[in-house]
């Protein structure tokens, strides 16, 4: 059976995302698994008042059982719904529990943080979309789960002979019964399409062509205000991008698209790793 995580800190993004979750897993009959990560020794260092151990986790099992009761409801215990505590930083915590359950997706909420907020304070959902290997799904908030049927996939035609998610991306098709179309944006700054780029591009034709998806090239203002415009122009209710791992100051460039990319998605934005 298919594993999803949900990992809330009770706030109201991180709620709506796990409703999603939990309609998901319904959708494609997989098992829940509603996470919270309790940060004690990190909260009794802010406050100036001494926070005893069992009193925050009795204050998170209330919670976290309060959601329990309301998605087995949701669900109509259709499916198998687990919650878990677990003690340490956020991002290393879900990672090492990750590795345990081998989830199909995790499943966050994304704050609406302002782009200034993003680039100095960052957010752990953008975190985790850099540091997990397991597919993470981040959902708008107040975005409602409504099945897959169009499905954006994002490239730059970068290291495409490295790999490419081509598996995962037919399992999203057959499941959903979806029409994938996949885009590329080129901002005013870069170059006409090189050589490296197109010979990427057929290499990916190659790869993706049992999925007769549509081919979109167009140019943005920026990356993320081309991917936006697409997504709303298109009426998707996915979008994929697929992080890539880079050299030290290609790095520091390209890990403030994937914030701005997090950030703005008006639809769910499904990063899987090479």
């Amino acid at each position: 059976m298919k594993v999803i995580i949900a990992p809330t800190d009770f706030s109201r993004a991180s709620k709506n995302a796990v409703r999603f979750a939990a309609d998901l897993a319904c959708s494609v009959n997989a098992e829940l698994y509603l996470l919270h990560v309790c940060q004690i020794y990190t909260i009794a260092n802010i406050l100036a008042e001494p926070l005893r151990r069992e009193r925050i986790l009795k204050e998170a099992d209330d919670a976290i059982q309060g959601l329990h009761e309301e998605i087995i409801q949701r669900t109509g215990k259709k499916i198998p719904v687990q919650t878990a505590i677990v003690e340490g930083e956020v991002v290393p915590s879900i990672r090492s529990f990750s590795a345990r359950v081998r989830p199909s997706f995790v499943v966050m909420g994304t704050h609406g943080l302002s782009e200034i907020g993003m680039l100095f304070f960052g957010s752990t959902t953008v975190l985790a979309m850099n540091e997990l290997q397991w597919p993470l799904l981040m959902v708008p908030p107040e975005v409602p789960f409504r099945e897959f049927k169009r499905i954006g996939v994002a490239c730059d035609f970068r290291k495409i002979e490295q790999g490419f998610p081509a598996a995962e991306i037919r399992e999203l098709k057959e499941r959903f019964d979806a029409t994938i179309e996949v885009v590329h944006v080129k901002p005013p700054y870069e170059e006409p399409y090189p050589v490296e780029t197109v010979e990427a591009a057929m290499l990916l034709q190659d790869m993706l062509h049992e999925l007769k998806p549509s081919w979109h090239f167009i140019d943005g203002e920026s990356v993320r205000q081309g991917l936006v415009g697409f997504t709303r122009g298109q009426n998707l209710d996915l979008l994929v991008v697929v992080p890539k791992k880079h050299r030290v100051f290609e790095g520091m460039r390209r890990r403030s698209y994937s914030r701005a990319i997090a950030m703005s998605s008006p639809v769910p934005l499904l990063s899987i790793h090479q």
